[in-house]
């Protein structure tokens, strides 16, 4: 089930923060950009999964995600569900599918920015939540409202 709570996200107590990527792995702005000034390994995780996709010929990368560990129990999840710097609702949809069944599978918490996908990547949020609401019917995710 999906619930919203005030907060900060990279204050969050889940195991697996969400977060939307571009397919250059840009952390130069809004939630990435904050992430990249407290857990700059995050940005090189991602910048280094995107140069191995290059080198296999791998250009879209659309419907990936690079988890990237930030302690014991907690990781971030860069989610690359833009393209140019759009928001691709199916690859919203099948990422989230994707680390909803990993976290099921392994007894972790998710949570994830209100607004996901509808800031600079001008996404619709209205559907955004529509496909959350959707895929998380059986297992919880935790949406933080800074």
């Amino acid at each position: 089930m999906l619930k919203i709570v005030k907060g900060n996200l990279l204050e969050a107590k889940e195991n697996l923060i969400m977060h939307q990527c571009n397919e250059q792995a840009i952390f130069g702005g809004g939630l990435a950009y904050q992430i990249k000034g407290k857990y700059q390994q995050v940005e090189i995780e991602c910048l280094k999964y995107i140069k191995e996709m290059d080198e296999r010929g791998i250009e879209e990368i659309q419907k990936h995600f690079v988890i990237s560990k930030i302690s014991e129990t907690q990781s971030i999840v860069n989610c690359f569900t833009q393209k140019d710097f759009v928001t691709q609702y199916n690859a919203i949809r099948e990422v989230f599918t994707y680390i909803k069944h990993y976290a099921k599978e392994n007894g972790l918490s998710i949570a994830c920015p209100f607004k996901y996908g509808a800031g600079i990547s001008k996404g619709d949020f209205t559907e955004i939540l529509e496909i959350l609401i959707e895929i998380f019917d059986d297992y919880d995710i935790t949406i933080y409202k800074f």
